[in-house]
């Protein structure tokens, strides 16, 4: 999470980062733009911005 905080900007890119790096994890590649469900890629509207997220140590 540190690691992706310093290569970020803004939460909305913090997000974006971490759902790709989770994409990948679980899919073993790296998917298009084009290819993620629209209910994923527009998940940053609903979260509230400067809302920090907990992570669970889990993945």
């Amino acid at each position: 999470m540190e690691w992706a905080r310093g290569k970020t900007q803004d939460d909305q890119h913090l997000l974006a980062l971490l759902m790709w790096l989770k994409a990948y994890q679980r899919l073993g590649y790296f998917p298009k733009l084009k290819d993620v469900p629209a209910v994923v890629s527009e998940l940053h509207t609903v979260l509230r911005p400067g809302r920090r997220w907990r992570t669970s140590g889990r993945t």
